[in-house]
């Protein structure tokens, strides 16, 4: 992974979405240390870009080094900020994800009270991202369908 990074060293949106990727790789291989780093300069980046979904992310990837290294304290207000962003930016799929961790976090800390508050917001956004995606088949279904139409009218 190193080798790849040092490869375009420069402070890009694109180094800044390949240092997010190097982050859950770490982060799914236990290198916490490493999550952490690259996620943090991936969110330098993304700030100095004005990226919001970059900032969103790296902020996603930085809860996610610290919850999964046991660091319930510090992926709290990570996880809060990013459900707020992705919200904002209506990725509700990303948005369930912090959601659910931050109920994980919270359950962890023994702040009963607040865990189950993003439970619900998550369900929220599990129905949210649903219809949405119902939307999108049906209007890709009918889209298709006149294609078919137009194609078959042409060809007559």
């Amino acid at each position: 992974m190193e080798t790849l990074l040092a490869a375009v060293p420069s402070a890009t949106p694109a180094r800044g979405h390949a240092l997010n990727a190097a982050a859950a790789m770490a982060v799914d291989t236990a290198d916490y240390a490493a999550g952490r780093r690259y996620a943090e300069e991936a969110h330098a980046i993304h700030r100095q870009h004005d990226d919001a979904w970059g900032i969103a992310r790296s902020l996603y990837m930085l809860g996610y080094s610290a919850i999964e290294s046991g660091d319930f304290q510090a992926a709290a207000p990570l996880f809060e900020e990013t459900c707020q962003r992705m919200s904002a930016l209506g990725h509700g799929h990303y948005a369930g994800m912090a959601t659910f961790n931050l109920a994980w976090a919270y359950g962890e800390l023994g702040q009963t009270e607040r865990a189950s508050s993003p439970r619900r917001t998550c369900a929220e956004h599990r129905r949210s991202a649903v219809r949405i995606s119902r939307q999108r088949r049906s209007t890709r279904l009918r889209t298709t369908s006149r294609t078919t139409e137009d194609s078959r009218a042409r060809s007559s």
